[in-house]
């Protein structure tokens, strides 16, 4: 993931991604290991890579850590009500097959 170019997105210092604190969970209604992307809060911004919406269908977190939705990528960018959709992820090129990483992240400003 290029932690640059993700804290760009919502305009925040690199230093302020971090994992979501438990204080931080409960105030999204969220458990730990539940994180997902579907968030209604309003000063929450949730970013997709650019690779997201052509991906499919997708699993992610519920907010519950028993609990996994599974949803078509082009719905699920458009759910949240800060959705952004940039290209974030570092995409490394071996054997002539693009292989990324990616990872779900709570930014607050």
């Amino acid at each position: 993931m290029r932690h640059g170019r993700l804290a760009a997105v919502p305009g925040v210092p690199r230093s302020a991604l971090k994992p979501a604190d438990e204080a931080v969970l409960q105030r999204l209604d969220m458990e730990r290991g539940g994180a997902g992307p579907l968030c209604d809060t309003p000063d929450v911004t949730v970013v997709f890579d650019a690779a997201v919406p052509r991906t499919g269908s997708v699993l992610c977190g519920s907010g519950r850590s028993d609990r996994t939705v599974e949803a078509q990528a082009t719905d699920l960018v458009r759910l949240p009500l800060n959705a952004v959709v940039a290209g974030i992820i570092a995409v490394k090129r071996h054997s002539g097959w693009r292989h990324c990483r990616s990872r779900a992240r709570v930014i607050r400003p």
